[in-house]
């Protein structure tokens, strides 16, 4: 069942963009009355789904100057963010 309020979704024409022997590539154009924004995407959803940054950890393993990468840990950072 379409949505009440999606409006219609009306073509508008069309480009054709490659043609060879064997295949055509057109691009179908369409309008919809309809924005999608950032909080209509599953994006955003999973973002809204996590709880507040409340730490950054950082570990630095040093290519230049030294041999790395070689896996060994130099420097290690941790930054605590309050929580609201």
């Amino acid at each position: 069942m379409p949505d009440p309020q999606g409006g219609e979704i009306v073509y508008v024409g069309g480009t054709l963009l490659d043609l060879n022997r064997y295949e055509l590539y057109y691009q179908f154009d369409f309008t919809a009355k309809y924005e999608i924004t950032e909080e209509d995407t599953r994006q955003a959803e999973d973002v809204n789904a996590l709880p507040d940054l409340s730490l950054l950890s950082i570990d630095v393993d040093y290519i230049d100057p030294g041999t790395g990468p070689d896996g060994d840990i130099e420097h290690h950072l941790e930054m605590r963010f309050p929580q609201n």
